[in-house]
């Protein structure tokens, strides 16, 4: 079995699709992530991923289980775990931490990655293509790179290097993310290209990530939220509608086939939105198996 370099939980290897309020499923258990991904594409049918961040504790362990349950039954293609890692800083460790230990027994790194483009070639020579690597693009430019133009041929670099699909950093008008694409297709990178999207859970969270990742909240959406800054749920109700429409839009138009949520492990967004386009599943997904020390916790687990 194939594995990505997200890597992650893809469903127990199902290909789950969606066109409005049909859903089908098929078993497609020998296929990569790009062939799963590329068969959507060309099928016409749209589908969607989610991104998590490992929890730190149990109890935190027992929420997210629960989440992806519920998350489950509105059909991903496959969940990204967040690992934040700086190539130019990083150890050289004797094994791939993404690898099965079973095949990396003789792996010996001998050098570092300075640059992402050095790691996905060094996976693309070194595994050729047992795994689907994915990259990050930035709709609006990558923070330090010295302009937009260098940064794109940057990302080309990068997919020319064995890079299968990109996943975009979050925006907040559908028009940056158009805008990208038609660049990347100028300078002749073909790959699926994924949005990301930010949903909105609050005001404070939203100026925090978004200073952050050095991403600007156009004032369009500030005149909106501020007047509610103190409305948690009336925020995160916009941050739905605001996710809806983008997506929406991009989809009608045939700019993108997906949509990749960050869900900072909260689930009850990323369902509705999931609902209001057409992603939720008509009948329930296998239940997870929940690690026993959830199901012996006697402490009440408050549902994200």
């Amino acid at each position: 079995m194939r594995e990505t370099v997200l890597q992650l939980l893809d469903n127990e290897k199902y290909l789950w699709s969606s066109r409005k309020s049909l859903v089908t499923r098929n078993r497609v258990s020998s296929a990569s992530l790009a062939e799963q991904m590329h068969a959507q594409i060309d099928s016409g049918d749209k589908f969607y991923s989610i991104e998590i961040t490992p929890p730190i504790s149990v109890l935190d362990s027992c929420q997210l289980l629960r989440s992806l349950q519920n998350l489950y039954n509105c059909s991903p293609l496959f969940t990204a775990i967040t690992w934040h890692i700086k190539t130019s800083a990083m150890p050289v460790p004797p094994v791939l931490p993404f690898d099965r230990p079973e095949r990396n027994n003789d792996l010996k790194l001998d050098r570092g990655f300075p640059y992402a483009s050095d790691l996905v070639s060094f996976i693309q020579e070194r595994f050729g293509d047992y795994f689907t690597i994915c990259v990050a693009g930035y709709p609006l430019g990558h923070p330090e790179a010295v302009s937009f133009e260098q940064d794109l041929a940057h990302l080309k670099e990068k997919v020319d290097k064995g890079a299968s699909f990109i996943i975009t950093q979050f925006f907040f008008k559908a028009g940056d993310f158009v805008n990208f694409v038609q660049w990347c297709r100028r300078i002749g990178i073909t790959v699926p290209i994924i949005p990301g999207i930010l949903l909105i859970q609050d005001y404070t969270s939203l100026i925090h990530i978004s200073s952050a990742c050095s991403v600007e909240v156009p004032r369009s959406v500030l005149d909106i939220i501020e007047p509610i800054k103190d409305n948690r749920e009336a925020v995160r109700k916009f941050g739905v509608h605001l996710a809806v429409e983008m997506v929406s839009y991009l989809f009608s138009q045939n700019y993108s086939n997906a949509a990749h949520f960050f869900t900072l492990n909260r689930q009850l967004s990323v369902i509705e939105t999931c609902k209001c386009l057409g992603f939720c599943l008509l009948e329930p997904a296998r239940p997870l198996m929940h690690h026993e020390r959830c199901k012996k916790s006697k402490r009440i687990v408050k549902l994200l």
